[in-house]
């Protein structure tokens, strides 16, 4: 089948469906070319790539974009709302990963304001300097002594927290231990 990038009428699509496979003298071909050629000056066959007006699907020139329900600026038209809105629009329950409000209590509270004015409170007392090791200017970790998830009412107790470096923090005997349980669980 000859390939087409234009609209053929019924007939023309019967006609070059029974030239398929056959071989065409040169002057056949030139008759079908110039008799495609006047039909597309004459109008009767119209070619797809038109753009604008001249495109079957031009709908007057009227823009498609649609405007925010929650802020009203106005947005393409695919989008229901605009990026600032859809972020808050989907917190929550609308989010698409939402479990029923299951965030953990130690999440909970580390993402509170309480704990990072704790955590900073507990650097300032010791002067931003690991008490381990005694060194400065390096990443610092706020440390409960005694654990949050056994003291939750100590959380927020400047007096229960150390600052450690990342370094002396990994050495601290919980995280050791913890690594050893998890060391005897996987060789077991």
């Amino acid at each position: 089948m000859i390939q087409n990038k234009y609209n053929p009428t019924e007939n023309q699509l019967k006609y070059w469906n029974s030239l398929n496979g056959r071989k065409l003298s040169e002057s056949h071909k030139i008759n079908i070319r110039n008799t495609l050629i006047e039909g597309f000056k004459s109008g009767r066959i119209a070619k797809q790539n038109k753009f604008g007006e001249k495109s079957n699907r031009w709908k007057g020139g009227k823009t498609r974009n649609k405007i925010c329900p929650d802020c009203g600026i106005e947005i393409n038209y695919r989008s229901k709302r605009c990026k600032s809105c859809t972020y808050i629009y989907y917190k929550g329950k609308r989010a698409f990963n939402w479990k029923g409000g299951k965030t953990k209590k130690l999440k909970l509270i580390r993402n509170s304001q309480d704990y990072i004015e704790w955590r900073e409170a507990v650097f300032i007392r010791d002067d931003y300097t690991c008490q381990k090791c005694f060194s400065k200017g390096k990443y610092l970790h706020a440390h409960h002594i005694k654990q949050l998830a056994f003291y939750p009412e100590l959380a927020f107790d400047v007096n229960n927290g150390v600052t450690l470096c990342k370094d002396c923090h990994r050495e601290s005997p919980v995280i050791l231990r913890l690594k050893k349980e998890q060391f005897e669980v996987d060789t077991a």
